[in-house]
């Protein structure tokens, strides 16, 4: 049995939907569990429903109608005229129940995560009703299945935690006795014991497809999206950036916790555990190879660098003793508590062995937060000046090199820093992580991009082969200059190499034999 996910931009509209299910029908005989995003927006609309209900603002319900007339016209262009009116109906009762939610919320002025859970909901199960239908008009044995009979989780509503082995039971249960070889089900929902509505963080589409996927030991888990793989760099910033044909677990791992949007970090956990290779695709470009995550192939000859990664708008915070505070245990635990206890992601840690300060990196958008709670907690040793005032900086980001062999080969560090002075950026920390898959930099966030550009042609493309062109005449003639200075550009992109220029006359003599030289 496999596992296929669809993501949001592979739903957005009734030819994406015509699409999927033109793919699915040339699938192998089998039987497909298939987990479906909401169409793209919705959930964001969903939740600008529900804020905009809590600030007593009617303009939630335009919001509503657009998303109710945007389901309804997808079932116009996807089903002929006689089949519509019971789908219609389906999703007119569940607007309805969306409508009385809001109105709940904008008569008594409060929003909970679990009301908001519930709204995000409505997303996920519309998508996958409106697929389900369409596979069965395809003539495949198609049902839909709402994931919250199957998914049990805690109560912590926004991102609630799996219930694995009521889960597992459940899903084991119902995949054992259904018949059908297409099951559809919504993604990034679940329920608590009382059965309600909780969420699985956003991203959770891919969560949900790992956990059946681990539950059943499927053979594949296929995440669908707009992209053909795991690239090396961020294609948005970096032209040359290509796919990554295979990639090990934990090196996924890696490049999905700083930054790669390709899949949601949580979902390589279940299929790793049960050794389910993962393999990404393209829905717009389906015969692109993609990318292939499965178990680390320790025999094979791998580069430096599997990948780079980074984060933006990060911040680092500084917590600083004095001397009669070192050796005192229970701060680094106290610290930790309390960025845990108010959710606030740690992404980056340098501690130095003196234990005399200790320098975190989070997301800029957390450090008031993280400023007020880190105060309010060391707020007598402050006072009494054991500890120094918070010390922040703002505008940087993180950037890391993901490679299986980067902790056996000691060149791969050297040359990162190496290429990164050479282009004049600024190190303000380095890390090697705890699983030594990467080494990442803490650099100005002005220089993110030209930071990936940078590594990306040091450790993926090949470097230009130098020629060391010297020209001795009596007099330099200009046009012979300005025709040399033309071709630099077309020899360098095109062919990979780079003219290095020499020039003297009967007076004078100048070269570089780095940069060559700049006739502009």
């Amino acid at each position: 049995m496999q596992v296929l996910k669809f993501g949001g931009s592979s739903v957005a509209h009734s030819d994406s939907i015509k699409r999927i299910c033109s793919l699915l029908e040339k699938k192998p005989k089998g039987k497909y569990a298939i987990v479906v995003s909401a169409l793209g927006n919705i959930t964001d609309q969903l939740i600008q429903c529900s804020k905009l209900a809590y600030e007593r603002n009617n303009v939630y319900k335009n919001i509503i109608e657009k998303i109710e007339i945007r389901h309804f016209n997808i079932i116009k262009e996807l089903f002929p005229i006689y089949y519509q009116s019971h789908l219609i109906s389906w999703i007119k009762k569940n607007i309805n129940n969306l409508e009385s939610l809001c109105h709940g919320i904008f008569q008594v002025k409060a929003l909970s995560k679990r009301t908001l859970d519930e709204i995000m909901s409505f997303g996920e199960l519309f998508s996958s009703f409106i697929i389900a239908k369409k596979l069965k008009k395809y003539g495949l044995n198609a049902i839909f299945k709402d994931s919250r009979e199957l998914i049990i989780t805690d109560s912590k509503f926004g991102c609630a935690k799996v219930d694995f082995i009521t889960s597992n039971h459940h899903i084991l249960q119902f995949f054992r006795k259904e018949k059908s070889e297409y099951v559809v089900l919504p993604g990034f929902i679940g329920s608590n014991l009382k059965k309600q509505t909780t969420t699985l963080g956003r991203g959770g589409s891919d969560y949900t497809a790992a956990i059946l996927a681990s539950a059943i030991s499927a053979s594949l888990l296929e995440i669908w999206t707009d992209v053909s793989g795991m690239m090396t760099a961020n294609p948005k910033m970096v032209n040359q950036a290509f796919p990554i044909k295979e990639i090990s677990y934990e090196e996924a791992m890696e490049l999905s916790h700083f930054g790669a949007k390709v899949i949601y970090p949580p979902t390589i956990q279940p299929a790793m555990k049960k050794n389910i290779p993962i393999q990404i695709k393209n829905t717009f470009y389906p015969i692109d190879p993609g990318t292939l995550i499965h178990i680390s192939q320790k025999k094979k000859i791998r580069k430096l660098v599997t990948g780079i990664s980074g984060i933006q708008n990060l911040a680092l915070f500084t917590l600083k003793k004095v001397s009669g505070m070192i050796g005192i245990s229970g701060y680094y635990k106290r610290l930790f508590e309390v960025l845990s206890r108010e959710k606030i992601n740690v992404i980056f840690i340098i501690k130095n062995y003196s234990e005399h300060f200790i320098t975190t990196g989070i997301h800029e958008m957390d450090i008031i937060k993280a400023k007020t709670v880190i105060n309010s907690e060391f707020s007598k040793e402050i006072y009494q000046k054991y500890i120094d005032p918070l010390k922040i900086e703002y505008d940087l980001c993180i950037i890391a090199l993901v490679g299986e062999n980067i902790k056996n080969i000691h060149v791969t560090s050297g040359k990162m820093f190496s290429s990164l002075g050479k282009n004049r950026i600024n190190v303000r920390a380095i890390s090697q992580g705890s699983t030594e898959k990467n080494i990442s930099a803490v650099i100005q966030k002005k220089d993110f991009k030209k930071a990936l550009n940078t590594l990306h042609e040091t450790f993926f493309e090949k470097s230009p082969k130098k020629i060391n062109l010297f020209i001795i005449v009596r007099k330099v003639e200009n046009k012979l200059l300005e025709k040399i200075d033309k071709q630099k550009n077309y020899l360098l992109e095109k062919l990979k190499l780079q003219i290095i220029i020499g020039l003297s006359n009967i007076k004078r003599i100048y070269f570089d034999n780095y940069h060559g030289i700049n006739f502009i």
